[in-house]
């Protein structure tokens, strides 16, 4: 018994290390941690969002990450609006991040539900797919970040805050040749885990492993007694381990549904 609630401890504590995420500092309205913006053109960047804040107030924000650190970009969305909390000046929800990942080839627009009604996200979707991917196919990450930084604040810019539709993202300031995926990079994109197919396959794991031992315990102890079988220990074993098993499962699974919060919106694209 005790070296099945030790080997649940130590899952648990691997488990929680496996999926604890290192938030970047954040150094303004332009973060590059991964360092693919020049000096220069974080700047103008800067001015531009700075620009948009005093006039509007609504907010936007770029990160670059080195890594998701096995987590979906939608979930890094959410965490880094709910943490810096982006667009949130005067109660309201009017914030944007433009999250780019280039060592794992993602790229996502998260959009407050404030601003939702212009930048929708089929909206959000266009300015991926028809400004800051035809760049970054082309190995161009720092003009994929300005373009796309230049169509959300075009989106935002427009009277009254109407509500538009992908045909009507700005497109000649780019005049990029659109390239669509091929099938191997589609291929790649749709068999890469997700962080709750990653969760879920550690506590399956370890419910294997405990399981095992719970009858290897169960078989070693019925061989002594000739009375005592699986029913009598196996409960009393189940019911001691379930609920650090199932509480612990449930913080990991909460983890992943977070794109699910106040930064829902948007679109992710890959390259």
């Amino acid at each position: 018994m005790r070296l099945i609630a030790l080997v649940v401890g130590l899952c648990t504590l691997l488990a929680t290390a496996a999926f604890a995420l290192t938030t970047p500092e954040r150094t303004g309205r332009v973060t590059d941690q991964a360092g693919i913006l020049d000096t220069g053109t974080a700047g103008a960047i800067a001015a531009q969002l700075d620009e948009l804040q005093r006039q509007t107030g609504d907010e936007v924000v770029v990160v670059t990450l080195k890594s998701l650190e096995g987590v979906s970009i939608e979930t890094w969305g959410n965490l880094l609006g709910e943490n810096w909390r982006v667009g949130r000046s005067g109660g309201r929800d009017s914030g944007v991040l433009l999250i780019v990942a280039p060592n794992d080839r993602k790229v996502r627009i998260a959009v407050g539900y404030g601003l939702g009604n212009r930048i929708s996200d089929q909206i959000a979707e266009a300015i991926i797919a028809d400004h800051i991917l035809p760049y970054f196919r082309q190995g161009d990450l720092a003009g994929g970040v300005k373009a796309g930084v230049n169509s959300i604040l075009l989106q935002l810019d427009r009277q009254g805050g109407a509500t538009t539709t992908p045909s009507q993202v700005e497109r000649g300031a780019y005049p990029l040749q659109l390239q669509r995926p091929s099938f191997w990079q589609w291929l790649r994109a749709k068999l890469r885990p997700s962080h709750e197919t990653k969760v879920i396959a550690v506590w399956v794991g370890i419910f294997v492993i405990v399981y095992i031992l719970m009858v290897l315990n169960v078989w070693n102890v019925g061989s002594g007694s000739g009375r005592r079988g699986w029913y009598g220990y196996g409960r009393s074993s189940w019911g001691s381990s379930s609920g650090g098993f199932f509480s612990g499962g449930g913080g990991s699974s909460g983890g992943g549904s977070s794109s699910h919060g106040s930064f829902g919106g948007g679109a992710t694209g890959s390259w």
